[in-house]
């Protein structure tokens, strides 16, 4: 049971996951890093920290 709730809400996704929580192409969420997405590199991997998902998404609303 605590595997799953890990799964479903986990404090670091890769640009895979952000990609379609978001609905956008590998090029933009790639060219986001860094940029409008703050991203962690954890020797070759990247992560983005759910927060930030979550606060970009409060800031850039219409």
């Amino acid at each position: 049971m605590k595997q799953d709730t890990a799964r479903q809400e986990r404090e670091w996704l890769t640009p895979a996951e952000v990609q379609a929580m978001l609905g956008i192409g590998r090029t933009k969420i790639y060219s986001m890093l860094g940029r409008e997405l703050r991203a962690t590199r954890i020797g070759r991997a990247v992560r983005v920290a759910r927060s930030d998902v979550e606060r970009y998404l409060e800031e850039n609303q219409y």
